[in-house]
């Protein structure tokens, strides 16, 4: 992830933002802490599905992306033996944030990028698709990120 960093910062990157489902920093700290005193990074998101440290929590650089609402979300739709495709979906979720951030002028900034398989990191057949993806921040404390691939 650091190596990646370094290189979009030689490829005149501004900012450079990490994020991972799930943070192990099985290496340690000490190497993110000296990419964010390089300027290297900006920030590591990570979910709090997995134990963090206390320690962990403390970086400057560390923001924790609370997942437990989406799980209670999950037990609560198998316990009711319901679907959780709706819950998998984020199309109204994304149109409810959109709808907010046009009536109260929230932050938010969108990035729509055309993707195409079997470039390198997609193997398998030549389909372009779009991958988009929004990171709005309401307050200090709280992350909303929503990932949508589209096939065409």
């Amino acid at each position: 992830m650091l190596e990646v960093a370094d290189g979009l910062k030689k490829r005149g990157a501004n900012r450079v933002f990490c994020f991972s489902t799930f943070g192990l920093f099985t290496n340690g700290l000490s190497a993110f802490d000296e990419a964010y005193k390089k300027g290297l990074i900006d920030r590591v998101l990570t979910t709090n599905l997995i134990y963090q440290t206390p320690e962990l929590l403390e970086r400057p650089w560390y923001i924790s992306c609370s997942m437990s609402k989406y799980i209670a979300y999950i037990i609560d739709t198998l316990n009711h033996d319901s679907s959780i495709s709706d819950l998998l979906d984020p199309s109204a979720r994304i149109q409810s944030i959109v709808s907010r951030y046009q009536a109260n002028g929230l932050h938010m900034k969108s990035n729509l990028k055309k993707k195409t398989s079997g470039s390198p990191g997609f193997p398998g057949s030549r389909k372009s698709f779009f991958h988009l993806t929004l990171y709005m921040r309401d307050n200090l404390s709280r992350c909303q990120i929503f990932s949508l691939p589209a096939l065409w």
